[in-house]
């Protein structure tokens, strides 16, 4: 009896610590469950551009020893925008993922290189040009907040230039 307690305990448990991040994930202030299906897929799409990137094009647009600014095209499509400088001994990694010619996801990852370990980690989702989500170390921003709109006005125009610059190459 004791071990069937037990068990059934520990499932309850188990279940709640689940929902909870569960809810903190889906909390509706923030994020939406359409909005999360969104993040999903887009965050497979970039996997798979991950996954394949050696067999894209890539073009070296810059280069020297502390930087670097590389484009992946898929059958002169752009993919993938990799950036990579050094400042203040922080490496600055920021990925731009494309598809039909408009920016899905724009991640940027900081590492002390130092410690080797990340000081700053934010990825940006769009639908449509849209900013559907904002994520800063695991936490979702507020998309009714003016630090939102603001980031959102900045890296859809940003990733305008981004392509067009990406494409004259």
């Amino acid at each position: 009896m004791k071990k069937v307690f037990l068990t059934i305990l520990t499932f309850l448990v188990l279940t709640l610590g689940v929902n909870s991040q569960t809810s903190a994930v889906l909390n509706p202030v923030l994020i939406s469950k359409d909005t999360t299906q969104q993040i999903k897929n887009i965050n497979k799409i970039c996997q798979n551009i991950k996954n394949n990137i050696n067999s894209y094009l890539k073009i070296e647009i810059f280069k020297d020893s502390l930087s670097y600014r590389n484009v992946y095209l898929k059958d002169n499509v752009l993919q993938l925008v990799k950036v990579m400088y050094t400042e203040n001994n922080i490496e600055k990694n920021v990925d731009w993922y494309f598809l039909d010619e408009q920016l899905i996801c724009a991640e940027s990852v900081w590492i002390s290189l130092e410690t080797k370990k990340t000081v700053d980690n934010i990825k940006c989702y769009f639908n449509n040009l849209h900013m559907i989500a904002w994520i800063d170390d695991n936490k979702y921003i507020d998309y009714k907040s003016t630090e939102f709109k603001a980031r959102e006005t900045q890296l859809v125009d940003y990733s305008k230039r981004i392509w067009v610059n990406a494409m004259k190459k």
